[in-house]
């Protein structure tokens, strides 16, 4: 499936570039759909033949479909977080409070009850 390059606005002789910023963790795969979107989108963004394609993601697969293994892979990563923030900011940083309040128990609570 290949979108038409004026749906993307991409000019003939125009650089491409696509970034991928903590996006793909949220597609899921093979183990978790027959279907693989996550294949079906890096196919489509190869088809396009970009010159860049940037990548950021974070060093966990929340795509497991078992809650057991899921909860442990998530506690893993999300230790490693809170352990680096622990040697870095104090306790009443209010750097700190923002981070794990309003960024790290959002994604938390997303990651185990919402997907």
């Amino acid at each position: 499936m290949r979108p038409p390059l004026d749906m993307l606005d991409v000019r003939l002789g125009e650089t491409l570039a696509v970034s991928f910023f903590l996006q793909l963790h949220h597609t899921p795969d093979e183990s978790v759909d027959v279907n693989n979107s996550k294949d079906g989108l890096l196919r489509m963004v190869r088809s396009l033949s970009p010159k860049v394609i940037t990548l950021v993601e974070q060093e966990s697969d929340t795509n497991i479909t078992h809650f057991l293994p899921k909860f442990i892979e998530i506690l893993e990563y999300y230790l490693a977080i809170f352990e680096s923030i622990y040697e870095t900011l104090l306790r009443d940083r209010n750097e700190r409070i923002n981070v794990e309040k309003h960024y790290l128990a959002r994604d938390i609570v997303n990651v185990i009850a919402c997907e």
